[in-house]
This record gives structure tokens, C-alpha cells and sequence, in this order.
């Protein structure tokens, strides 16, 4: 799939809709890792957010360095 094509608004609505920080958390790293986003939805997902540290991937050991935003 091409960036170009997605429809990010969408997209970030469907993510909020469900509620859940980790998919809002994963999703929001993406778009923010690709710069595939405006910052304006960035900010939606960010906005979103609670202030607790989830690691982006649970299989992982939670040590390390970490990224707040």
C-alpha cells in the first residue's frame, strides 16, 4: 500500500473510535517514525494519550531507553 493512498483521518477516527492506548500508541509511532502524517493528527493521537509508559512491543524486556512522545 502507498502512503499517498491511505486515508490518515480516517484511519486515526478508526483508532481513536476503539479507545485502546496501545493501538492509538502503535499507530501514532508509525506515522510519526514514516512521516506519513500531518501534525495535526499526530496531535489527535498524542491528545489521546494517558500520562503510563507502555512499551510499543510487549515481547520485549521493559528496559532501556524509551521515547515519552
Amino acid at each position: 500500500m502507498r502512503h499517498q493512498d491511505m486515508q490518515m483521518a480516517k484511519g486515526v477516527d478508526y483508532a481513536l473510535r476503539l479507545r485502546v492506548g496501545a493501538v492509538i500508541r502503535r499507530l501514532g509511532s508509525l506515522l510519526d517514525l514514516y512521516a506519513i502524517a500531518p501534525k495535526a493528527q499526530l496531535k489527535r493521537l498524542h491528545d489521546a494519550l494517558t500520562k503510563t509508559y507502555v512499551g510499543l512491543d510487549p515481547t520485549l524486556p521493559m528496559e532501556g531507553s524509551h521515547l515519552a512522545r
